[in-house]
């Protein structure tokens, strides 16, 4: 109880970071930095989010400590609350669409909530179709964390069990490099008896499609409707791993140098190729072994680290 208390108190202070932090201009006046990328991720125009933790230092150094020690818990919270000032920011105007998810989304929930509004429904009804839709697939933004510049540059053999979940700061020479290919976030099935979308989401490497709709018409009528993928309504993202191996000066003498996995997503993708020399930030993240690997004994997990910058 203590624990989910504390992080209530984490979420209020990532908000009070986001909508107070601010640097003086030229002319003397205060730029509010996040507070106005929201407001362009709210509009469509950024997609990218990049929380520069030499920032988090300045406004509250305690919480900086905090997202060190727990990235990957924090990273989750900051989402959270990019959420709530996202859909703050949208309250009194109908959100742009860009792509057909957005006109998805837009069918989906705002006119929803208009129709609901017009009827003379309770105002705390109107977000349901909000709450059924999975918070992942309203999201159209990423959020990235960037480390300090002075920031230790790790070697790959110097990354340990103790820095999962934690931020880390690597350097190394990039020797392979996969093509870009896309990676779904939520699936939207539509069963053809009843109607009801469904919702999957996915956040592993691997999925099994839901094959039996769930929805109550269909399991008290015994229909076993079919559920049929609505690509128009599912979210993706880029998706590229590549391989980085330390550099020449980072391998003790007589040793193998040694090599580490690296997810790269969304705007992150595409910034080198094999051969790049580079220096690079992210959460170090657990991977369980499937198939053929996990059969040969041995770990049961993999580690790889989530880029973030």
């Amino acid at each position: 109880m203590a624990a989910a208390m504390d992080y209530e108190l984490a979420r209020e202070r990532l908000t009070d970071f986001f909508q107070t932090f601010c640097v003086p201009d030229q002319n003397g006046d205060k730029t509010f930095i996040y507070a106005d990328q929201i407001r362009q991720v709210a509009n469509r125009v950024q997609t990218a989010l990049y929380v520069y933790l030499d920032n988090l230092l300045q406004h509250d150094e305690e919480l900086y400590n905090e997202v060190r020690k727990n990235s990957a818990r924090y990273h989750q919270l900051t989402y959270d609350v990019i959420d709530k000032l996202v859909h703050n920011e949208l309250r009194n105007a109908p959100p742009p669409v860009r792509d057909a998810l957005d006109a998805f989304l837009y069918q989906r929930v705002y006119l929803e909530a208009q129709q609901r509004s017009a009827d003379g429904a309770d105002g705390n009804v109107q977000n349901d179709s909000r709450k059924k839709i999975p918070p992942k697939l309203l999201r159209r933004y990423e959020v990235y964390f960037v480390t300090p510049e002075l920031d230790k540059c790790l070697a790959a053999r110097e990354i340990l069990a103790e820095h999962v979940g934690k931020l880390v700061t690597m350097r190394g020479i990039v020797i392979r490099c996969s093509e870009v290919m896309p990676h779904v976030n939520v699936v939207t099935y539509l069963c053809d008896t009843c109607g009801c979308e469904v919702y999957q989401e996915i956040n592993g490497p691997q999925y099994a499609p839901t094959q039996a709709c769930p929805s109550k018409d269909c399991q008290e009528s015994r229909a076993n409707g079919r559920l049929e993928l609505q690509l128009r309504g599912s979210s993706f993202s880029k998706y590229q791993e590549i391989r980085v191996q330390e550099m020449s000066d980072q391998v003790p003498i007589g040793s193998i140098p040694r090599a580490m996995s690296v997810r790269v997503t969304g705007e992150n993708t595409r910034l080198c190729q094999p051969g790049d020399s580079i220096k690079i930030s992210g959460i170090l993240l657990p991977q369980l072994r499937s198939g053929f690997k996990n059969q040969a004994g041995g770990l049961v997990a993999d580690v790889f680290l989530d880029c973030h910058h």
